[in-house]
């Protein structure tokens, strides 16, 4: 009894943050079933390692070898595992073939901190171990050169997420792969503290924050994003365009094409899936100094940071290929790069408006269809 009120007193608060996040988790809609149950398991693995931290303790205070060594090496084999599931989160909760290679090092690292189990033999002193003294009142801790292995373990994860991370850095905006790996190293420092210090319950305090840190995070990106096509949104370009204007070389203006007869005709599903084609051909073409936002219905903009007209074209000509690979929608695009650096923003604006107005004008023309009498594209404008 005195355990369990110890173990509550002591963890309370992080009994509270897996509670909490663990309703967010399940019942938040704006986190995909995939990453849910990433920080689900994060939570349990912190709430395990307190479970296991209590009976460990129980186990040493009863001289209990064999629950104090079982306690000790789940311990161990837990630790890694935070991090493992930190990569499954920043990849969505998609698991890739090489993750293979990740769950043999977790099962790598059970298998050398089990040799603890064989406290009756030389290997013993392979990883760690707990065995009697002579009087059999009390019993002491043995670490081998292996009980670094858990350290090594979570290392090479932590590495393998530090490239995949990077790898995936597109923007200044997708913070997300920097969050990651700010979580995954508190962790990881949290098992290096822990494992040569009496820290108490550092690791799973350590591992739940983090957890929420990043919960936190998606919220406050999700706030930015567009929710069907995953572009930034509205506001954020308007932040944007104001904290990078010097730096803007080329705006890019993109409009879907008969959107309003597709929602009349065919549904506004359809319609939908057209708006969220146009996002993902901007996100696949995008270079790493561009910008795409959704602003309005079928309005779409991109901004460039110092990419060379080249690339620019090349943009416009891969995202319109794109397009037509789908076959069912299209979209007018029109491009304005800044000649000077004394030419304004809203300038640049209504360049690129006239421009790709005039290729919406073509698209009516080459697929005869009638616009309305006396509407001018000053009018299609407004």
């Amino acid at each position: 009894m005195d355990y369990f009120v110890n173990f509550i007193t002591s963890y309370f608060p992080l009994i509270c943050v897996v509670v909490g996040m663990s309703f967010i988790a399940i019942f938040d809609a704006r986190v995909n079933k995939a990453t849910s149950y990433c920080i689900l398991g994060i939570l349990a693995v912190s709430l395990s390692l307190a479970i296991i931290v209590t009976f460990e303790q129980y186990g040493k205070d009863t001289v209990n070898v064999m629950l104090t060594t079982v306690m000790s090496i789940l311990g161990y084999t837990f630790r890694p595992i935070a991090v493992f599931l930190f990569i499954l989160m920043g990849n969505d909760g998609k698991f890739k073939k090489l993750y293979f290679a990740g769950v043999a090092l977790l099962l790598f690292n059970f298998l050398v901190f089990g040799t603890g189990l064989f406290i009756n033999t030389d290997m013993k002193y392979f990883a760690v171990s707990f065995i009697l003294d002579d009087t059999n009142t009390s019993m002491s801790f043995n670490a081998g050169p292996m009980r670094y292995t858990c350290h090594i373990v979570s290392g090479i994860l932590l590495v393998y997420l530090l490239f995949e991370s990077l790898g995936k850095i597109r923007l200044k905006h997708s913070r997300d792969s920097y969050a990651i790996i700010v979580c995954a190293l508190a962790i990881v420092a949290a098992v290096a503290i822990e494992s040569n210090t009496e820290s108490g319950p550092l690791l799973n305090n350590t591992i739940a924050v983090s957890c929420m840190f990043y919960y936190l995070f998606l919220l406050n990106t999700s706030i930015k994003k567009d929710s069907l096509t995953g572009l930034f949104e509205r506001r954020t370009f308007f932040i944007d365009a104001n904290r990078y204007n010097k730096k803007i070389t080329a705006i890019i203006q993109i409009d879907m094409n008969g959107l309003k007869i597709i929602n009349d005709t065919r549904g506004h599903k359809h319609g939908d899936n057209g708006l969220i084609a146009i996002g993902k051909a901007i996100d696949k073409h995008m270079s790493r100094t561009m910008y795409g936002y959704r602003i309005g219905g079928d309005e779409f903009i991109v901004l460039s940071l110092g990419d060379t007209p080249q690339r620019v074209e090349q943009f416009k000509n891969d995202f319109k290929n794109d397009l037509a690979s789908v076959g069912k929608y299209s979209a007018s695009i029109g491009v304005a790069y800044r000649q000077n650096k004394d030419e304004t923003f809203n300038a640049l604006m209504k360049s690129s408006e006239a421009d790709m107005y005039i290729d919406k004008q073509k698209y009516y023309q080459e697929n005869h269809i009638e616009r309305r009498k006396n509407r001018t594209i000053e009018e299609e404008k407004k």
